[in-house]
């Protein structure tokens, strides 16, 4: 990490808290074996019932910088899966074994709806150098009964990639790759292809992006724009705390400009909060998270309050 983005990350920056009129605790739907702790849930609405998906890691955080992760079993960071359909009342009807092994070792799975049928993406450890990993992604099979593993190349070279945001628009796939630039990704199913949605973002080179806002949770149209969830990790001073804080961004029709909201954390300003999943219904927005990298939540909030509060761009945000 280059000096002048250490720097950046100790920038002060105001918040706002959203306070959920409801929150679950996803990480009691699934067991972990010992040494794993749940974290980072994902879901999707599906004929089936909700579909969830929980990771487990196996290492701890103190939050403090700088800091290291401590492994709580084994040698190595691993992450595992556990999936699950859970009915209208929030309770669990089918545990998903194969889709537990199709996802073995992905970290940060966002689940999402694509030509009809169910897919993630997620980023994987690759073979080779320390810290490495590449992006996947994953078809999922109609009965749940596992998952077909499509590859996606770093557009750029890198050896490690995360945090590529699905966004579907006018039938076709596409990922946010970055968002400062702006850089979107258009994607062909099933050969995963990836080709820039503006050929000049060709012409960057590793050194153009900061990556100090990432991806966190899949984008949602409304209103004819692409509703996204994005994070940024900073340092609170005077303790030198680390904290994630979220923001909502609108992508327009031409996947070209983004706008922002206000930064905000989800009941209080706890510093390991992670939004990994976003829908939007009727009377209620529902976000799921991890915290600490102990637990993994479901908030729901009241629609109206949080789209006048935190949404921007959206001509009729409560309607």
């Amino acid at each position: 990490m280059s000096i002048a983005r250490k720097i950046r990350r100790f920038a002060p920056l105001r918040f706002d808290v959203a306070r959920p009129i409801a929150e679950f605790d996803l990480g009691r739907k699934v067991a972990l074996p010992p040494g794993y702790y749940p974290t980072n849930p994902s879901f999707v609405d599906t004929d089936l019932g909700r579909l969830v998906c929980v990771r487990g890691v196996n290492y701890r955080m103190t939050y403090y910088y700088p800091s290291k992760p401590i492994l709580t079993i084994g040698n190595r960071y691993h992450s595992i899966n556990r999936f699950v359909l859970l009915d209208g009342r929030g309770e669990v009807v089918r545990e998903l074994l194969d889709l537990d092994s199709a996802f073995e070792g992905a970290e940060d799975v966002r689940l999402f709806s694509f030509d009809g049928a169910l897919w993630g993406v997620c980023s994987r450890p690759t073979s080779g150098a320390a810290l490495s990993c590449g992006m996947s992604l994953m078809k999922l099979d109609a009965g749940l009964l596992g998952a077909e593993t499509i590859p996606l190349t770093s557009p750029y070279g890198l050896s490690q990639e995360k945090n590529w945001l699905p966004i579907t628009h006018e039938g076709i796939l596409y990922f946010i790759y970055s968002l400062q630039p702006i850089v979107v990704l258009r994607c062909n199913t099933p050969s995963g292809r990836l080709d820039f949605v503006d050929p000049r973002c060709a012409e960057y080179s590793r050194s153009s992006f900061p990556f100090l806002l990432g991806g966190s949770a899949s984008g949602i149209t409304l209103d004819n724009r692409q509703l996204l969830i994005v994070h940024r990790r900073t340092v609170r001073l005077p303790r030198l705390r680390y904290i994630y804080l979220h923001r909502c961004a609108t992508l327009d029709p031409s996947l070209a400009k983004l706008q922002f909201g206000r930064y905000f954390v989800i009941g209080r300003a706890e510093p390991g909060q992670f939004v990994t999943g976003l829908r939007v219904e009727d009377d209620i927005v529902s976000l799921s998270y991890g915290r600490l990298d102990r637990l993994a939540h479901l908030a729901e909030f009241d629609r109206g309050t949080f789209m006048r509060t935190f949404v921007p761009g959206l001509s009729d945000p409560v309607a």
